[in-house]
């Protein structure tokens, strides 16, 4: 009984170092956070209004390198906003709201943090690429949910399938840290600008397919 005991002694030393590393981190207190006397789920919150006002920012590995630049952007409560294209900022903007910065994956992973946001019940809810993982008909259901659950609520959306976005109140193109258009769906089709030429490829590339080689 002793012999396989020790045969487990690695794995226990193991486990003790990792149960330490987990302490250390709910034990740090970010430079920017909740006070214990307003924690996150109370009635004071915010209205749902969201305001960026001459943001730049670049990430602490990568200095030298602007990702936002003179960023503004006013989002009126209870609107659905989507932020594109790719490479152009927008999850930095997410990540910024998100206090993950301060200012200077899988199908699984994208429906527990449905699911987490939707008992919080926020007034602001928040969806970087929340269907990009999941196949077809998960990605409806999912996507039928969330358009119920943003009823009410300011929310921005990250979404490359502009399909998923299409209802929104107020789309937004960023490239190179910039909101260089905006508007509704309609609006930027009508524009015949940088979305209007990505919706059309993305519209292509779902219509296209590939002809069965004869013998």
């Amino acid at each position: 009984m002793l012999g396989q005991a020790l045969a487990f002694a690695p794995n226990i030393n193991e486990a003790v170092i990792s149960a330490g590393r987990l302490m250390k981190l709910f034990n740090r207190i970010p430079n920017m956070h909740n006070p214990q006397d307003k924690p996150f789920n109370t009635e004071d919150k915010s209205e749902g209004n969201i305001t960026y006002e001459n943001v730049d920012f670049e990430y602490p590995t990568r200095k030298g390198i602007p990702i936002l630049q003179k960023f503004n952007l006013h989002i009126k409560k209870g609107t659905t906003v989507r932020l594109g294209p790719l490479r152009s900022g927008k999850s930095t903007c997410v990540q910024l709201l998100l206090c993950y910065y301060d200012p200077l994956s899988g199908g699984q992973k994208q429906r527990i943090a449905i699911a987490r946001a939707m008992v919080r019940n926020p007034r602001i809810l928040i969806l970087d690429e929340a269907t990009s993982a999941l196949d077809m008909e998960s990605e409806k259901v999912v996507q039928e949910a969330l358009d119920a659950a943003r009823s009410g609520r300011t929310c921005v959306t990250i979404a490359h399938r502009l399909t998923t976005i299409r209802d929104a109140n107020l789309i937004c193109v960023l490239k190179k840290g910039m909101v260089i258009e905006q508007g509704t769906h309609d609006e930027l089709i009508a524009l015949r600008g940088m979305y209007s030429d990505l919706y059309m490829m993305q519209q292509i590339a779902a219509n296209f397919t590939i002809p069965n080689k004869r013998n």
